[in-house]
């Protein structure tokens, strides 16, 4: 209610009277000190003695107007000191009552925001609580800070909100919780890392970008940063020759014969390694398997992946340029960076033979597998950087293999005697028995037709073909002994070579239709192996003479050209030239911390990464002592999403339960893979911390 007279609570007229008499009459009391003060005066009582009367205050005129700094004599209440701005005799522990607006001396409890703001001192009901919050604007709700409610005490709305947390006046390190309410949580506690731990320190966000060394098969993210599976023309139609007396591979362009680099292999990159397997994978790039079992010097087999298409090259001393052979030139072992890279395979003396490439699905590379002879065992790698995936153990001496239909991996085994064939599931692992060949079947080079039938050559005269429908054998003459290479062309042609003392024969005759065999003899000296490419042309490996001869299979021209030392194949050695949707691809990125105190380690990596539908991404860390190292180093796989939901993950603590050394140097890798319905994960961003003592 509006009132138009409040003295009947307090009258300031009356009061301002009584100040102006009093003063009037300490005037007519006091007598000067001649100090410009005050001096008290003595007052007869009647008695004959004088009263020492105590000091009076100065006394404001009557005409003064006291502002907020007066203390009046305004009765306080039972909470402390009266604050009564307005000098309405209302105010914050009044006790005449709370006011609702202390700027307004006509109103202490019915202002006009009282329906809508609702302050101390507001009318109110017992069963009113109005929200209230008195932390600055915009940090209700944020953080640990919450409104309270406003109780209502007697019929006035307390100045108490009760139950309200406002902001902290600093951060709180490493509580995980945003005292101050500004929205960014932690973010003053203390180090580089934001938790509170000033030896951890990060790399930041990496966002993994297609132009990135590390990446093969990627394409950049359109809806943000980040990568996605790309778009990838496959330029890597090469003849690949090992040489095996020198160590090393040719790499030969088909159209003109040209070789166009020459690269050192295997653990030395002398003859000692005696590279002979190779294989090439869906994106073109080739593996060599290094037998080394031809000194003793150094018997530690190897597998080596070179790149096909030069876009698969890494710049890893990031020189803005790759450095490679150019002809027949070759690099000191380890500074060609077309070589991806080269690692040790099985026990030493165990004679990597037979290598094959299985490639699951249409559009990407595929697993190379690699046989090792003494071990009876084959090996999968990781076409990423060569560390073992999986092994199967089989029941023959693996001297070639090729891939099948139905993702069987056929292996041609000489001994233990009598030679004969095995498969084995490169899905499942699962192997069937041991098909023993005829005995005028000698089980050297290796290759199977659309229809899955099984080619054999051998050192007779003769290549034996195996049908597993119905477990028949087909025995074809060739003109020649030392029958020992033999392929099947894209156009499911089969082609052997068979060399004597005089002269090489290639032969030819549809897999449909194996007695219309065709021989023609071709140059070169001593041919071990064949192969068919995509382009009509078929190449012999000619040991002898150190040279590759190409046969237009159109024309029936050839042509020779050199190459290394002691040239020997017995399995594709042949790429492919296409423009695929990569259904796979990968990301590196290589990272270094410090390296002083034995305190120092890594810390965690995090990652921002989706993967929509059924596609997937795994990720997997290598540590190495140097940078070079890592392109060798073992990877440990840190998480596949899905099924994982993690975030990140502790490195240290996922080296050392794979037992591998925590060092200065790190590579994180990122293998993207495609869902069924060509939906492709991202990849947006990596961090990487590390902790230093010092």
């Amino acid at each position: 209610m509006k009132r138009a007279d409040k003295r009947s609570t307090f009258d300031h007229g009356i009061l301002l009277g009584l100040l102006a008499g009093a003063a009037a009459a300490w005037s007519t009391t006091a007598a000067c000190d001649g100090n410009g003060g005050s001096t008290p005066d003595v007052i007869d009582d009647g008695g004959g003695e004088a009263d020492e009367l105590s000091e009076v205050p100065d006394v404001p005129e009557a005409t003064d107007t006291p502002d907020v700094t007066d203390e009046l004599d305004v009765p306080d209440g039972e909470g402390g000191v009266c604050v009564d701005v307005d000098l309405d005799g209302h105010g914050e522990n009044c006790a005449a009552g709370s006011d609702c607006d202390d700027a307004d001396p006509l109103h202490f409890e019915d202002c006009a925001t009282c329906a809508t703001a609702h302050q101390p001192g507001c009318l109110c009901a017992p069963w009113d609580t109005p929200a209230c919050y008195e932390g600055p604007p915009g940090t209700a709700g944020v953080g640990q800070c919450v409104a309270g409610t406003r109780p209502c005490v007697g019929t006035h709305l307390s100045y108490e909100c009760t139950g309200q947390t406002l902001p902290a006046p600093a951060e709180i390190c490493g509580d995980s919780i945003d005292n101050d309410c500004n929205g960014l949580g932690d973010e003053e506690a203390a180090g580089p890392c934001h938790d509170c731990d000033s030896t951890c320190n990060t790399s930041g966000t990496v966002v993994p970008d297609p132009e990135d060394p590390g990446s093969t098969g990627i394409g950049g993210n359109p809806a943000g940063p980040g990568i996605v599976l790309g778009v990838e023309d496959i330029h890597a139609a090469f003849v690949w020759v090992p040489n095996t007396e020198e160590g090393s591979v040719s790499k030969l362009e088909i159209a003109t014969g040209t070789e166009l680099g020459r690269y050192r292999v295997g653990q030395t990159g002398t003859n000692n390694d005696a590279p002979s397997r190779t294989a090439v994978d869906g994106f073109g790039d080739m593996y060599v398997a290094g037998q080394a079992d031809v000194s003793s010097v150094m018997n530690q087999g190897s597998v080596t992946k070179i790149a096909g298409d030069v876009s698969h090259c890494v710049d890893r001393n990031v020189s803005g340029t790759i450095d490679t052979s150019v002809g027949a030139t070759r690099l000191p072992l380890g500074t060609d960076e077309c070589v991806l890279w080269r690692v040790p395979v099985g026990d030493p003396g165990a004679v990597p033979r037979a290598l094959a490439v299985h490639v699951a699905a249409a559009g990407t590379a595929g697993s190379p597998w690699v046989g090792t002879w003494n071990e009876q065992r084959f090996y999968r790698l990781d076409p990423r950087n060569g560390s073992v995936a999986d092994t199967v153990d089989v029941e023959v001496k693996p001297f070639g293999a090729v891939a099948a239909p139905g993702d069987w991996i056929w292996i041609s085994g000489r001994e233990p005697a009598p030679a004969g064939i095995q498969r084995f599931s490169a899905a499942t692992g699962g192997l069937d028995p041991v098909v023993v060949a005829p005995s005028e079947c000698d089980a050297y080079g290796i290759a199977v037709d659309a229809e899955g039938r099984v080619y054999l050559g051998g050192t007779g005269s003769t290549v034996c073909r195996y049908d597993p429908a119905d477990g028949s054998w087909l025995t074809i003459t060739l003109p020649r002994p030392n029958a020992t290479g033999v392929a099947v062309s894209p156009t499911d042609v089969v082609w052997a070579v068979s060399h004597d003392a005089t002269a090489v024969s290639l032969s030819q005759f549809p897999a449909s239709d194996p007695t219309a065999i065709v021989s023609t003899d071709v140059p070169g000296d001593a041919a071990w192996a064949v192969a068919a490419d995509g382009f009509g042309y078929v190449w012999t490996v000619n040991h002898d003479s150190a040279t590759v001869t190409r046969f237009n299979a159109g024309t029936s021209e050839t042509a020779q050209f050199d190459v290394g030392r002691g040239p020997v194949a017995y399995s594709d050695f042949v790429g492919v030239e296409r423009t695929i949707v990569a259904t796979s691809g990968g990301w590196y990125a290589n990272f270094e911390r410090c390296d002083v105190a034995d305190e120092d380690r890594w810390g965690e990596v995090r990652w921002a990464i989706s993967t929509p539908a059924d596609s997937s991404v795994t990720l997997s860390a290598s540590s190495a002592a140097t940078a070079a190292d890592l392109e060798t180093a073992v990877p440990v796989v840190l998480a596949t999403i899905p099924p994982a939901t993690a975030t990140s993950a502790d490195l240290e603590a996922a080296l050392a339960a794979a037992a591998i050394p925590s060092n200065a140097h790190l590579r994180i890798t990122a293998a993207l893979t495609a869902g069924t319905g060509g939906e492709s994960p991202v990849v947006s961003g990596i961090e990487v911390r590390w902790h230093c003592a010092e």
